[in-house]
């Protein structure tokens, strides 16, 4: 087969060209009926969107070997070593090239990745036809790519319509303002790509200039020409949640390692005060700028949240125009009751300490709510700091692995005979067996005397730290004080 020339001022064109034809020949071979057929019944699959939400980088990190403009980045790039050295660096999702002639992937790629991780997967191709939308389903995506600039808003409608009905998620990619009429009620997130098609050239202002044009809540993500973590986190600040970023991982020759760099240099920790419930002192806390606070909706507490105490949704909501995440914390809730909880307050992420269900956490997460499931682990330090012989984590409850994919991030405590804080910590070390993919906050003792500590204490899914009774004057009172000194010492 003679090359295609990418020489051409267009090379956009020269690449659908090739893929009309590419499509056509494998439909000879399957006819998009079978590949119907055989979508019927699977389940929907992650979603890349409420990770990127959840994520402290929102980092999408990308499999690929080489680009048109300048060849081949990592000709040996094998996805069964990058693919999960992604994955426990840190990333929010997965994007995998399966264009061979241009970007030496395959479908291939894609398929193997599925098996070896269970983070969200994006296809990144250029899906021009319903043929390919069935083929990512079958091959394992989560997302499928839409180039606006490839397709009319008719197409783009029509293509994620299906991509919907098949339980996908759409990333639409943009370039320009005009472009912008392609989001849809079928758009899950929308990509500004920095690198112009046509012709491949990069600029990282592109987003930039297109931040405040983009409808207000979407999710936006920053695609191409990225690769320091100061660009990102300006990037952060205008409003985006996800950066697709492959070139500047694989060229390094091992990609892992490179995401893991990027993500302890971007990475900004997390940090939540949990039981509080006076208004002045909730004020003075918030005026600290943790990332989250927790109220306690869990009557045996004596920090539980009572109905004289102040804690309003209009208090909660001006919580969240500070930039706060209000955190609703219960224990064995019955369903109903805790949705009729989470509205009448306006939270939007709840934290379950009781023997919750997968399936009563996926529930939560289908219906748009941030979930954190707390796991107690057995094991303390004593005031001696003796720590106990490290074996296999002690779960205290249904083991973490059977959450993946339920739940928005973690939260490991230490075992009490009750529920709630005990001011005791657990060994950190039994932490190195945990291999999830879900984030994690550490709770149980963390005080004044545990900053060292902390800041030696490295997982690669560590989002956070909790902190609860080590930092309180009484129950349900907080110690403004002590906190003041503390979190600038874990930022």
């Amino acid at each position: 087969m003679t090359p295609i020339d990418t020489s051409a001022a267009d090379i956009l064109q020269t690449i659908v060209t090739a893929k009309r034809l590419e499509v056509d020949a494998r439909r000879q071979v399957v006819p998009i009926e079978h590949l119907s057929s055989q979508c019927a019944g699977l389940k929907r699959g992650l979603s890349l969107k409420q990770a990127l939400l959840d994520s402290p980088t929102g980092i999408i990190a990308e499999f690929k070997r080489k680009s048109p403009s300048k060849g081949y980045i990592f000709e040996g790039a094998k996805v069964s070593e990058v693919v999960p050295a992604y994955a426990a660096a840190g990333c929010a999702g997965i994007s995998v090239l399966t264009d061979y002639a241009f970007f030496g992937g395959s479908i291939r790629d894609l398929k193997l990745a599925r098996s070896l991780v269970n983070v969200p997967l994006l296809r990144k191709d250029f899906i021009i036809d319903p043929y390919q939308v069935y083929e990512s389903k079958l091959l394992g995506a989560d997302v499928i790519l839409l180039i606006a600039a490839i397709l009319t808003p008719d197409e783009a409608y029509d293509l994620g319509e299906l991509a919907h009905e098949l339980g996908l998620e759409v990333l639409l990619e943009v370039h320009t303002a005009e472009e912008l009429e392609y989001v849809s009620r079928y758009t899950d997130m929308v990509g500004v790509n920095n690198r112009r098609l046509q012709s491949f050239h990069t600029d990282v202002r592109t987003s930039f200039d297109l931040a405040a044009l983009l409808p207000v809540g979407t999710v936006l993500v920053s695609e191409s020409g990225l690769g320091e973590a100061s660009t990102l986190k300006e990037l952060r600040a205008v409003g985006y949640r996800g950066f697709l970023m492959g070139e500047a991982f694989m060229k390094t020759g091992q990609p892992g390692t490179a995401l893991r760099s990027l993500v302890s240099d971007l990475k900004d920790p997390f940090f939540k005060v949990c039981g509080l419930r006076e208004p002045a002192n909730i004020q003075a806390v918030a005026d600290l700028k943790p990332t989250h606070l927790g109220f306690i909706f869990y009557p045996p507490s004596p920090r539980a949240v009572r109905p004289d105490d102040g804690v309003t949704p209009a208090l909660l909501a001006d919580l969240k125009a500070q930039g706060i995440t209000p955190v609703a914390v219960v224990v064995d809730e019955p369903f109903d009751n805790l949705l009729t909880l989470l509205k009448t307050y306006g939270f939007d992420t709840v934290q379950l300490h009781g023997q919750e269900f997968p399936s009563y956490c996926a529930a939560l997460k289908d219906q748009g709510y941030t979930v954190i499931k707390a796991f107690s682990i057995r094991g303390s330090i004593s005031k001696k700091d003796a720590i106990p012989s490290k074996d296999a984590i002690l779960f205290e409850s249904l083991h973490p692995s059977d959450y993946e994919g339920t739940c928005s991030y973690y939260l490991f405590d230490t075992k009490t005979p009750g529920k709630g804080g005990s001011g005791q910590r657990f060994d950190w070390s039994q932490l190195e067996a945990y291999q999830g993919s879900t984030g994690f906050f550490l709770s149980g003792g963390l005080g004044p005397e545990a900053v060292e500590d902390l800041l030696a204490f490295s997982h690669p899914r560590l989002v956070g730290y909790d902190v609860n009774s080590r930092f309180e004057v009484k129950p349900g009172l907080k110690d403004v004080e002590a906190l003041k000194a503390f979190i600038p010492l874990l930022s």
